[in-house]
């Protein structure tokens, strides 16, 4: 899947490569620490646009993961350096 964009989307066929950005951006978030001390209400994002919807996604996509680990390929293209998440 390298050199693809991918945002949590059912569908990416339109993706923009801030998109992209903003979902690994949002996963990358989550990965550093718990939910409390790193929370989605920090979405640096536009509320409701579509950077913010992909940043969502990705918070969400690691938080799924909270007291496990985030498995290969959970977050397409993001480089995660955390493997355990924090509940």
């Amino acid at each position: 899947m390298a050199g693809k964009m991918y945002t949590g989307a059912d569908t990416n066929n339109a993706a923009a490569v801030s998109e992209s950005r903003a979902f690994c951006e949002g996963a990358t978030y989550r990965s550093l620490g718990t939910a409390v001390a790193f929370p989605i209400e920090d979405d640096p994002h536009l509320k409701d646009s579509p950077d913010s919807v992909a940043w969502i996604a990705g918070w969400n996509k690691v938080n799924a993961a909270a007291g496990g680990a985030v498995v290969r390929g959970a977050v397409p293209n993001c480089a995660i350096t955390t493997k355990v998440i924090s509940a």
